[in-house]
């Protein structure tokens, strides 16, 4: 059994001494503790952690804003969401070894991310490919006019990560503004936000 407190961490109760234990996570503002797909998960203040014994802890936060506080959790055997104050509803993919696409919601899955967001001189652009698959990669303005294209082509499994310098296609610096960032990966498409500042 464990429990998480809100400002004190997560505590295990430990049957042969009758006694609550600390676990690591222990001076950590716990806003919720959730056993899913045989892990234990913690949401605080820009922190998303597993554990599969308690003792030892993953972050699990890549792709989350570190100012937003994950204030619920929940999900089935695939599927990992996240409630986010003020930053709506956040999801992973938790089969094992995949970070793919989810059938139902015709999302990549891939978890493409933009740092820093906002940025001054460039953005590094990062999502993850479960498989081998075709790729495309590419910024356009609000009024969906594209600026710059990125990738377009076959990618291997794993981590990516490409470099947009905050320039258009023809070399010019684009202006300061916000951008939709598309990720297509094998048909399916998932877009984020990126702002440029001045």
């Amino acid at each position: 059994v464990y429990v998480g407190l809100q400002s004190n961490g997560i505590w295990r109760w430990d049957a042969g001494t009758a006694s609550w234990v600390a676990t690591p996570i222990d001076n950590t503002m716990v806003f919720f503790l959730k056993s899913l797909a045989g892990r234990l998960w913690m949401g605080g203040w820009g922190q998303l952690l597993s554990s599969a014994d308690g003792e030892s802890w993953t972050d699990e936060h890549e792709g989350l804003k570190s100012w937003l506080s994950v204030n619920a959790l929940d999900g089935d055997a695939d599927w990992l969401y996240a409630g986010l104050d003020g930053g709506g509803i956040w999801r992973r993919s938790l089969a094992t070894g995949l970070e793919g696409i989810d059938p139902g919601t015709g999302g990549t899955g891939a978890r493409l991310s933009v740092t820093p967001n906002p940025f001054l001189r460039g953005a590094q652009l990062r999502f993850t490919l479960a498989r081998p698959a075709p790729v495309a990669l590419a910024v356009y303005d609000v009024a969906g006019r594209l600026v710059a294209r990125l990738v377009e082509g076959e990618l291997p499994a794993g981590v990516q990560e490409r470099q947009w310098d905050g320039r258009t296609a023809g070399g010019e610096a684009a202006p300061a503004g916000l951008y939709l960032i598309r990720l297509e990966v094998a048909g399916r498409v998932e877009v984020t936000k990126s702002v440029r500042l001045r």
